[in-house]
Protein backbone atom coordinates (compact mmCIF):
# COMPACT_ATOMS: atom_id res chain seq x y z
CA UNK A 1 0.00 0.00 0.00
CA UNK A 2 2.84 2.68 0.89
CA UNK A 3 4.71 1.69 -2.68
CA UNK A 4 1.21 2.47 -4.34
CA UNK A 5 0.88 5.93 -2.52
CA UNK A 6 4.62 7.00 -2.72
CA UNK A 7 4.26 5.97 -6.66
CA UNK A 8 0.80 7.58 -7.28
CA UNK A 9 2.50 11.10 -5.20
CA UNK A 10 5.69 10.92 -7.39
CA UNK A 11 3.75 10.66 -10.49
CA UNK A 12 1.48 13.95 -9.33
CA UNK A 13 4.49 15.56 -9.26
CA UNK A 14 6.06 14.52 -12.11
CA UNK A 15 5.60 17.19 -14.86
CA UNK A 16 3.03 17.33 -18.11
CA UNK A 17 3.37 18.44 -21.41
CA UNK A 18 1.69 21.96 -22.05
CA UNK A 19 1.42 23.31 -25.58
CA UNK A 20 1.89 27.31 -25.48
CA UNK A 21 2.96 29.34 -28.28
CA UNK A 22 5.85 31.90 -27.86
CA UNK A 23 7.41 34.58 -30.15
CA UNK A 24 8.91 32.06 -32.12
CA UNK A 25 6.12 29.56 -32.72
CA UNK A 26 4.35 26.79 -30.53
CA UNK A 27 6.55 24.84 -28.33
CA UNK A 28 5.81 21.79 -25.88
CA UNK A 29 6.83 22.70 -22.41
CA UNK A 30 6.92 20.46 -19.51
CA UNK A 31 5.00 22.08 -16.62
CA UNK A 32 5.54 22.46 -14.23
CA UNK A 33 9.06 22.32 -15.14
CA UNK A 34 11.75 21.02 -13.40
CA UNK A 35 14.99 23.36 -13.89
CA UNK A 36 13.86 26.94 -14.28
CA UNK A 37 16.21 29.99 -15.87
CA UNK A 38 14.63 32.94 -16.16
CA UNK A 39 16.63 36.63 -17.82
CA UNK A 40 13.44 38.40 -18.89
CA UNK A 41 13.15 41.35 -16.66
CA UNK A 42 9.42 41.46 -16.38
CA UNK A 43 9.07 37.82 -15.72
CA UNK A 44 11.09 38.30 -12.02
CA UNK A 45 8.10 39.62 -9.83
CA UNK A 46 5.23 37.32 -10.65
CA UNK A 47 7.43 34.28 -10.95
CA UNK A 48 8.90 34.91 -7.50
CA UNK A 49 5.04 35.92 -6.35
CA UNK A 50 4.13 32.39 -7.19
CA UNK A 51 6.61 31.02 -5.56
CA UNK A 52 8.88 29.25 -8.90
CA UNK A 53 12.23 28.33 -7.46
CA UNK A 54 14.40 29.68 -10.64
CA UNK A 55 18.14 27.48 -10.77
CA UNK A 56 20.01 30.27 -12.56
CA UNK A 57 19.38 34.26 -13.60
CA UNK A 58 20.91 37.77 -13.76
CA UNK A 59 20.61 38.66 -9.89
CA UNK A 60 22.10 41.91 -10.34
CA UNK A 61 19.91 43.15 -13.19
CA UNK A 62 16.85 41.89 -10.60
CA UNK A 63 15.35 44.63 -9.04
CA UNK A 64 16.32 45.00 -4.47
CA UNK A 65 12.57 44.53 -4.17
CA UNK A 66 11.76 40.94 -5.16
CA UNK A 67 13.44 38.46 -3.31
CA UNK A 68 15.46 36.22 -5.99
CA UNK A 69 17.62 39.10 -6.04
CA UNK A 70 19.89 38.10 -2.85
CA UNK A 71 18.86 33.86 -3.48
CA UNK A 72 22.45 32.48 -3.11
CA UNK A 73 20.46 29.63 -4.26
CA UNK A 74 20.12 31.47 -7.89
CA UNK A 75 23.70 30.79 -9.94
CA UNK A 76 23.99 34.42 -11.49
CA UNK A 77 24.30 34.22 -15.07
CA UNK A 78 25.99 37.91 -14.91
CA UNK A 79 24.61 40.69 -16.96
CA UNK A 80 23.54 40.74 -20.84
CA UNK A 81 26.89 42.80 -21.16
CA UNK A 82 28.87 39.69 -20.05
CA UNK A 83 27.06 36.81 -19.50
CA UNK A 84 28.05 33.62 -17.94
CA UNK A 85 26.70 31.14 -20.36
CA UNK A 86 28.62 28.19 -18.91
CA UNK A 87 26.27 28.39 -15.65
CA UNK A 88 23.45 27.48 -17.59
CA UNK A 89 24.85 24.09 -18.58
CA UNK A 90 24.82 23.64 -14.33
CA UNK A 91 21.35 24.71 -14.12
CA UNK A 92 20.50 21.98 -16.66
CA UNK A 93 17.03 23.77 -17.61
CA UNK A 94 14.35 22.39 -19.19
CA UNK A 95 12.90 25.89 -19.62
CA UNK A 96 14.49 29.19 -20.19
CA UNK A 97 12.07 32.48 -19.79
CA UNK A 98 14.43 34.55 -22.25
CA UNK A 99 13.65 38.45 -23.10
CA UNK A 100 14.59 41.95 -22.39
CA UNK A 101 18.34 42.21 -22.34
CA UNK A 102 18.63 38.95 -22.73
CA UNK A 103 16.86 38.53 -26.13
CA UNK A 104 19.99 39.40 -28.28
CA UNK A 105 21.54 35.90 -26.69
CA UNK A 106 18.46 33.73 -27.42
CA UNK A 107 20.95 31.54 -29.68
CA UNK A 108 23.75 31.39 -27.24
CA UNK A 109 21.40 29.96 -24.72
CA UNK A 110 20.30 27.46 -27.23
CA UNK A 111 23.90 26.33 -27.62
CA UNK A 112 24.15 26.16 -23.89
CA UNK A 113 20.88 24.36 -23.06
CA UNK A 114 19.78 22.24 -26.32
CA UNK A 115 17.17 20.12 -24.72
CA UNK A 116 15.40 23.74 -22.71
CA UNK A 117 12.90 24.75 -24.26
CA UNK A 118 13.18 28.78 -24.47
CA UNK A 119 10.64 30.64 -24.01
CA UNK A 120 10.51 34.16 -25.67
CA UNK A 121 7.65 36.40 -25.06
CA UNK A 122 9.08 39.81 -25.06
CA UNK A 123 5.85 42.60 -26.78
CA UNK A 124 5.52 42.19 -30.36
CA UNK A 125 5.81 46.02 -31.70
CA UNK A 126 3.08 45.08 -34.28
CA UNK A 127 0.43 44.45 -30.72
CA UNK A 128 -0.86 46.48 -28.35
CA UNK A 129 1.55 46.67 -25.35
CA UNK A 130 -1.01 46.11 -22.83
CA UNK A 131 -2.46 42.82 -24.38
CA UNK A 132 1.37 41.94 -24.98
CA UNK A 133 1.47 41.89 -21.50
CA UNK A 134 -1.50 39.89 -20.62
CA UNK A 135 -0.46 37.43 -22.90
CA UNK A 136 3.02 37.18 -21.37
CA UNK A 137 1.12 36.40 -17.84
CA UNK A 138 -1.28 33.75 -19.52
CA UNK A 139 1.72 31.70 -20.92
CA UNK A 140 3.59 31.93 -17.59
CA UNK A 141 0.33 30.59 -15.97
CA UNK A 142 -0.18 28.14 -18.45
CA UNK A 143 3.57 26.92 -17.84
CA UNK A 144 3.83 27.24 -14.25
CA UNK A 145 0.40 26.07 -14.24
CA UNK A 146 -0.86 29.25 -12.01
CA UNK A 147 -3.82 29.74 -14.78
CA UNK A 148 -5.74 30.53 -11.92
CA UNK A 149 -3.24 33.12 -10.59
CA UNK A 150 -2.88 34.48 -13.52
CA UNK A 151 -6.07 35.46 -14.68
CA UNK A 152 -6.28 37.38 -11.28
CA UNK A 153 -3.38 39.15 -12.57
CA UNK A 154 -4.63 39.98 -15.86
CA UNK A 155 -7.87 41.00 -14.09
CA UNK A 156 -5.91 43.36 -11.85
CA UNK A 157 -4.75 44.72 -14.67
CA UNK A 158 -7.55 45.83 -16.94
CA UNK A 159 -9.31 47.05 -13.62
CA UNK A 160 -5.84 49.12 -13.51
CA UNK A 161 -6.22 50.62 -16.90
CA UNK A 162 -9.95 51.26 -16.10
CA UNK A 163 -9.91 53.02 -13.15
CA UNK A 164 -7.14 55.28 -14.49
CA UNK A 165 -9.05 55.91 -17.78
CA UNK A 166 -11.96 57.01 -15.48
CA UNK A 167 -9.49 59.24 -13.30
Amino acid sequence: YAAVVAAKGALAKSPKPVQITDNDGTKTVPSPPRSVVATDNRTFETLSDWNITLKAAPRQLIPTTIPYRNDESITDLGSHTEPKFEEIVVADPDVIINGQRFTQHQAKLAEFAPEAAIINLDPREDEPFDAELKRQITVLGEIFAKQAEATALTKEFDDAVARTKAA
